[in-house]
Parts: structure tokens; C-alpha cells; sequence
């Protein structure tokens, strides 16, 4: 079974070379690496093609510069059936893909994700991601599925039929595509193992307090108004800015 795994960066020099050698190590090995990156001033592109002799990967400058748009930009420069969307800073364990074929053997699904656990030695992250993965994703998956940008696998197939990520969105644009898939009545998966470890890293900079105020208003926001587009009166308020952190 065959993945393609696209990851968007912008000026991911310090964490793009971590999950890329997750990927070295997996069991599965059927698999090729796209790298969409937002012209970065750093130097992501040279961690990056310290990879090449270990990974098939291929390392495109994106034309326009965007989460969302980088991730389909990923997306039409591959062939294979299914993607693996993960965020640069995201870390897997090595039987993470092999974890996915096996499910997909088993029990095929058209779009996945996995609670979120901290790359963090905090028990008070581990607190918030415990409350949030049994509080809402976990509750959620078969109601209203979430699946979040720091880990989607999906056949391209659903993927196309609904556009990829919507570009026009500022923040929740994963939870909007998901809302789209699970509208069309495509079958949903959430992972506990093999979870991916989510940065902490806008919680060390911003505060975790600050954090959660932020993610709970955009939610709201969300839920009640609808997406936060790039022209909402909300958009100076969104929680997650490619690039900044």
C-alpha cells in the first residue's frame, strides 16, 4: 500500500528534520515524501535535501504561499492513492504508517486522524490534549468528526471530489475539509495508536492560558458564524498563522 505524505513548511529548519527522520525509520516502507514549501528564508531547504539519498522526496517551492494552498500544491504533485498529511513540527513513531496500512487492510476508511498527544514532558499539556481528545474528538467521530492538519490520511479520491483544503479559510480549514467529507457521508477513522505528537511550541511562546482562550473563541466562532475566512472581521483574532511560530 502506498502513501504520498505532503507537509507544507515555512521557516521549519529547526523541526522539519525530526519528522523527516520519523520517516526514515518506519516498518512500512512503501511510501514518497512531497515537501511544499512557502519560499522559507531559512534553512529548510537545505535540512530537507540532507534527506535525499534516504527518503524518495521531492522539495517544491510553492507558488503562492498558504497552509492550505501548500498542502494541495503537495497534493496534485502526487500519484498515490492515499495521502498523509502532516505538519513539520508533527512527530510518528515507526509503525506509523505500517499502523495505517494495516487499519486500511482491515477496515477501510476514506479519511483519518488521530487524538493528539504532546511532544511535551508537561503533565499539563498532558492534561489539556487529555481533556480535548476526550472531551470533543473522541466523543465527536462519528456526530461530527474533526481530523487536524498535524496528521490527515486520505484516499485522494474524497480528497479531489471535494477540492483538497478550502484556501479561503484562516483557520479550522482542516475541520471545515472534514466537515465537507462527512456531509458526503465518507467513513471516518480516529487513531489511538499510533498517535501523533502535536507541538507545544505556540503554547511555550504564547502561554497556555492565552492558548485556550484563543482556540475556544475561534471555535465558537466557527461553530455559530461559520468559517473564518481570509476577509472576516475575525481574522486578526485566528489561532493559527502559518509561519509565525
Amino acid at each position: 500500500m502506498h502513501f504520498s505524505i505532503c507537509i507544507p513548511t515555512l521557516n521549519e529548519e529547526k523541526y522539519i528534520g525530526g519528522l523527516l527522520a520519523d520517516l526514515v525509520t518506519q516498518t512500512h516502507r512503501d511510501f514518497d515524501v512531497v515537501v511544499a514549501d512557502g519560499n522559507s528564508s531559512d534553512h529548510t531547504s537545505e535540512v530537507v535535501r540532507t534527506f535525499v539519498n534516504k527518503l524518495k522526496i521531492k522539495f517544491l517551492v510553492s507558488p503562492q504561499r498558504g497552509i492550505s494552498f501548500q498542502r494541495n500544491f503537495a497534493a496534485r504533485h502526487t500519484s498515490s492513492p492515499y495521502l498523509v498529511f502532516l505538519d513539520a513540527d508533527s512527530r510518528i513513531s515507526p509503525d506509523f504508517l505500517a499502523a495505517i496500512s494495516a487499519r486500511l487492510t482491515a477496515h477501510p476508511f476514506d479519511f483519518a486522524s488521530s487524538i493528539l498527544i504532546p511532544n511535551s514532558p508537561k503533565i499539563l499539556d498532558r492534561i489539556i490534549f487529555s481533556t480535548f481528545n476526550y472531551l470533543f474528538l473522541i466523543p465527536m467521530r462519528h456526530i461530527q468528526p474533526a481530523a487536524f492538519g498535524a496528521f490527515i490520511c486520505i484516499t485522494k479520491s474524497a480528497f479531489t471530489s471535494i477540492n483538497g483544503f478550502p484556501e479561503n479559510i484562516s483557520f479550522g480549514e482542516d475541520v471545515e475539509l472534514s466537515r465537507l467529507l462527512h456531509r458526503r457521508k465518507f467513513r471516518f477513522h480516529l487513531f489511538r495508536k499510533p498517535a501523533v505528537l502535536f507541538s507545544t511550541r505556540r503554547l511555550d511562546k504564547e502561554g497556555r492560558l492565552q492558548f485556550i482562550l484563543k482556540i475556544l473563541k475561534a471555535f465558537f466562532y466557527y461553530y455559530f458564524k461559520g468559517p473564518i475566512t481570509d476577509n472576516s472581521s475575525f481574522q486578526k483574532k485566528v489561532l493559527h498563522e502559518f509561519g509565525k511560530f
